[in-house]
């Protein structure tokens, strides 16, 4: 063998000695107890992270400086040379610039630490105003954390508004525009740390398009919340959810017909059956159990609860009774503008008591 192939031997067994040393390292450095690059690897397969909880360890440090906000240090990080990463601590306010996060832990700091990528866009904190977006709900709160609270509780919330002087939290999944008039309102996206005030420097939330401006002046959907008793004006609805309020929650269009709710008298109408119940709530019941039910009249001094399919007129000798429509809530009281009940021919209201008396006289006798 020529002295320059032992030459090329001895470099080439160099080389293998060395691949297994870097591997062994690299093996080392992936161990179970080592530094992982997971976030990166997390950040190819989700994009951008951005204020998530968790700090970031093992990583290269390219400066620590006191700031007052998570957004605060994701700027200077962004005016940083050679950061690519932050990690905010909220109660010493002290935020790391690095130049990449090798390992993302989020389990020995908790909800005390935050991290992003540079890239992160900065956000509306605490600004002045209502937020007029896609509603996602409406609660009443006591304080402008109890609605971020209520926000973070709801997947598809990405903004909140309070206002302190009615204690209105609203949720929506957007933020198009503010209403200005709302003076006492404090708007702020879900990323935003509790007390924090910010505005991103290429401002364009009032920049809304004239068309979304026009829609948000006339209401065509509602939604009445019947605990807190508030009602939501909306421009439109795009998802009516029938899950997370359930019962507590009604809506409808603004063509909606109002209801005769309450109101004095018996419904003599085409009967759909009679019951004797204790209460107008027993007979309100009764009434949704029946399909072709649409009105009910109930009589506390004699118990009767009669179930109509219409109510063409009301007898208003019954002085007694009580008739709702079956779309009426427990309690409510209320006539139509357009009141037209009373406007009914003197032969139905005739016909109606006379049926009305001889399925009376039918219903007890069976008794």
């Amino acid at each position: 063998m020529s002295s320059g192939q032992v030459l090329h031997m001895s470099s080439f067994l160099i080389l293998v000695f060395l691949a297994g040393l870097i591997d062994k390292s690299a093996s080392y450095l992936i161990s179970d107890n080592s530094p992982k690059p997971v976030a990166a690897a997390a950040a190819a397969v989700t994009g951008i992270q951005c204020f998530v909880g968790g700090e970031c360890l093992d990583s290269l440090i390219v400066d620590v400086t006191p700031t007052n906000t998570s957004s605060m240090c994701l700027h200077h990080c962004q005016q940083t040379r050679g950061c690519e990463w932050f990690t905010y601590y909220k109660d010493t306010k002290l935020c790391a610039s690095l130049s990449v996060c090798l390992r993302l832990n989020q389990t020995i700091c908790g909800d005390n630490c935050v991290s992003g990528e540079d890239e992160c866009p900065e956000f509306y904190c605490g600004v002045k105003g209502k937020c007029l977006g896609a509603l996602e709900g409406m609660r009443l709160v006591e304080t402008v954390d109890e609605c971020k609270a209520k926000c973070n509780a709801e997947a598809r919330c990405k903004w909140h508004s309070f206002d302190p002087s009615t204690k209105v939290c609203s949720m929506t999944a957007d933020c198009p525009a503010l209403d200005a008039k709302c003076e006492t309102c404090i708007a702020s996206e879900r990323a935003c740390e509790t007390g924090q005030v910010s505005v991103p420097r290429n401002n364009t939330l009032m920049a809304v398009p004239q068309k979304y401006a026009k829609q948000t002046r006339g209401c065509e959907w509602f939604t009445y919340y019947k605990d807190t008793k508030l009602c939501a004006s909306l421009s439109v609805c795009l998802r009516l959810n029938q899950t997370i309020c359930g019962d507590n929650c009604v809506s409808g269009e603004d063509e909606c017909p109002e209801f005769y709710c309450g109101v004095k008298g018996k419904c003599l109408g085409a009967l759909e059956g009679m019951r004797l119940v204790e209460t107008v709530d027993e007979c309100k019941a009764k009434c949704n159990a029946e399909a072709r039910c649409k009105w009910h009249s109930f009589d506390p001094s004699t118990k009767v609860c009669s179930m109509t399919a219409d109510c063409p007129a009301l007898d208003a000798k019954c002085e007694t009774c009580i008739a709702s429509e079956r779309a009426c809530e427990t309690g409510q009281v209320s006539v139509p503008r357009n009141n037209i009940l009373k406007a009914a021919p003197q032969e139905n209201a005739v016909n109606g008591t006379k049926m009305a008396n001889a399925k009376t006289k039918n219903y007890y006798e069976e008794k």
